[in-house]
């Protein structure tokens, strides 16, 4: 008798993989109408000029005119304009800053249509990435069941993140283009780490991760969040098997982190930014839980006007709806649950563990300069 490594399947429930129920249409349908809602809810960013962090990084960067080889840019430090530098290793963006520049120059224009791509191109992935997920239940389904799922829920979760106002402060500035960018990496490696087992997986994935670690630092939160992915999903266990799979899967992770480690302290001499250090006094875990609070406020109950790089808990103080909405939420899944006796499905226990990582770098836990931002 043969037994199949966790590994070696997508650990798919055979009453959501079954694809009989779904339309052929439906794809290129959903793919067209994702596309063309977020062109249409983006269309007016083609007006805006250059802005804040867009004059230093590309109106005034003398680099993206250089016509010495892009591969200098891979040795300095992203805002060297401000204040002799930050500490912040972008590479990747500067590069496709020079690339936007070979093309448009300084019509702001160019610029905003990559990002606009770049937003577009995430919605895919994040679309794609929700159909492998919702795949991975625990429970069968009906055929109404089933087609509701695969069919509504990634569309949905990948429209939401498309028009959610909270990402308008990423899409209409040029400068926050590290962010997409970073993402868009993130997504391609949980999309193959996700998949099945193989060479591409082993070789892509962290190849994916170095590049959205040379876009933006908080990509570092790629490595729990793919361990977290296979302990959640039943792929490995803390026992004596778990070694093969930290040699073939984690281990590759790791080393890229330190490889990037090093390449930080080969262009700065250190390896964290301008100032740093991770401290937890009482005002820090005050400031760490307020971002929490104000990042579920800005989900589930954006303002009409964001505040840009609010500096003060005052300017960020969750809102009576956000309370509000909380403790119903509290109150249902507290009586829901218990009363139902139902397993936590994969979708939402993953979302839940990923996004409260992927917050973690920009909760104040260390030092950083905003305190809070929508674009976080």
């Amino acid at each position: 008798m043969t037994h199949n490594h966790p590994d070696n399947h997508d650990s798919i429930n055979p009453s959501i993989k079954s694809r009989g129920s779904i339309p052929k249409w439906y794809y290129p349908v959903a793919v067209f109408l994702l596309l063309f809602l977020t062109f249409v809810a983006y269309h007016n960013v083609f007006k805006n000029q250059f802005v804040y962090d867009d004059k230093p990084l590309i109106v005034y960067n003398q680099l993206l005119r250089s016509q010495e080889s892009p591969l200098n840019l891979f040795n300095v430090d992203y805002y060297q304009n401000i204040m002799g530098g930050l500490g912040y290793y972008r590479p990747l963006v500067l590069l496709l800053y020079r690339l936007d520049y070979s093309f448009w120059e300084m019509n702001p224009w160019g610029y905003h249509l990559t990002n606009l791509w770049l937003h577009s191109f995430n919605v895919l992935l994040l679309f794609f990435l929700a159909q492998r997920l919702v795949g991975r239940s625990r429970r069968k389904y009906s055929d109404s069941q089933n087609l509701a799922m695969r069919l509504l829920l990634p569309f949905f979760v990948a429209l939401l993140f498309a028009l959610h106002p909270s990402n308008s402060s990423v899409v209409a500035p040029i400068s926050a283009r590290e962010d997409m960018l970073c993402f868009f990496f993130y997504l391609c490696a949980m999309l193959i780490y996700s998949g099945r087992n193989g060479w591409y997986r082993s070789f892509l994935t962290p190849v994916f991760f170095l590049l959205a670690l040379i876009s933006k630092e908080p990509a570092v939160t790629l490595l729990p969040v793919l361990v977290g992915f296979d302990f959640i999903a039943g792929r490995c266990k803390l026992n004596r098997k778990y070694a093969r799979h930290f040699l073939t899967n984690h281990l590759p992770l790791l080393a890229v982190f330190l490889l990037y480690l090093s390449i930080r302290w080969l262009v700065f001499g250190k390896l964290g930014s301008h100032k740093g250090g991770v401290f937890l006094p009482l005002d820090t875990v005050i400031k760490v839980a307020s971002s929490y609070l104000y990042y579920w406020q800005q989900f589930i109950a954006p303002s009409l006007g964001l505040i840009y790089e609010p500096q003060t808990l005052l300017e960020a103080a969750p809102s009576w709806k956000l309370w509000l909405v909380t403790v119903i939420l509290v109150v249902i899944l507290c009586f829901y649950y218990p009363l139902k006796k139902i397993k936590i499905e994969f979708f939402p226990l993953f979302t839940l563990f990923w996004v409260l990582v992927a917050i973690g770098p920009t909760s104040n836990i260390a030092f950083q300069e905003t305190v809070f931002d929508e674009r976080y």
